[in-house]
């Protein structure tokens, strides 16, 4: 029954990291009240948008959970990667400011689970694309991951 407990290994990680979201919701409403940010109807879209970026994350724990109880240098490999990623998302600049070198961008699949949900916050429709991309990732990761989880899964209280 170890997949059972990797499994609710999962849900606890997905599930503190959302309590630490709702926690950000709350100042970002308090914001928004004190500097009238509008409400538009491109808004409500972050719901489905959350949806999706959870669904996301819930397979790349499930991969990244049993590479990391085979090979223990996982957590240090994706300390050192996330960094590399947060400088090549769109965070702290605008897509625009790249030029030519834009197509990054267009390859960081960050980029657009960002993408989908700041767009609504900031009153926007994301674009179709963004939904296509996001959505594939998701049937395409956890279909990947279900695999790589069935193959290895009796191996894991091993490699524990």
């Amino acid at each position: 029954m170890a997949w059972m407990r990797s499994g609710s290994a999962i849900v606890h990680v997905l599930w503190r990291n959302l309590v630490y979201l709702a926690h950000t919701a709350v100042i970002y409403v308090i914001v928004a009240l004190i500097f009238a940010v509008p409400f538009s109807a491109a808004t409500p879209l972050v719901v489905p948008a959350l949806a999706l970026v959870v669904l996301n994350m819930s397979w790349i724990l499930l991969f990244v959970g049993v590479l990391a109880a085979r090979f223990r240098d996982v957590h240090m490999m994706l300390q050192s990667s996330m960094t590399v990623f947060f400088w090549l998302t769109p965070i702290v600049f605008y897509p625009e400011m790249l030029g030519k070198h834009s197509w990054i961008i267009s390859l960081n699949p960050l980029a657009y689970l960002l993408e989908i949900v700041r767009t609504p916050v900031l009153g926007n429709f994301p674009p179709l694309t963004t939904w296509v991309v996001v959505t594939g990732m998701a049937v395409f990761g956890w279909i990947v991951a279900f695999l790589f989880f069935s193959r290895f899964r009796a191996r894991v209280p091993y490699w524990l």
